[in-house]
């Protein structure tokens, strides 16, 4: 499984949508209901694109 370094790192995605569907590096598909957190594995352009149309925040982990 390939790791996505835009989501490893200090923040998390959470999803804020009542769902969405993430697009694996790697190919295929999950659902992700509210309040559900992205997979490591989820596309960088998709993760983008879910914040622009506010459906994701950025959650920083604990310290």
């Amino acid at each position: 499984m390939a790791i996505n370094s835009y989501i490893h790192g200090q923040a998390k995605y959470r999803v804020v949508a009542p769902c969405v569907v993430a697009d694996l590096v790697g190919g295929g598909q999950t659902y992700v209901y509210r309040d559900g957190y992205l997979p490591a594995s989820t596309r960088p352009t998709l993760v983008e694109h879910l914040l622009e149309q506010h459906a994701i925040e950025r959650v920083e982990a604990d310290a």
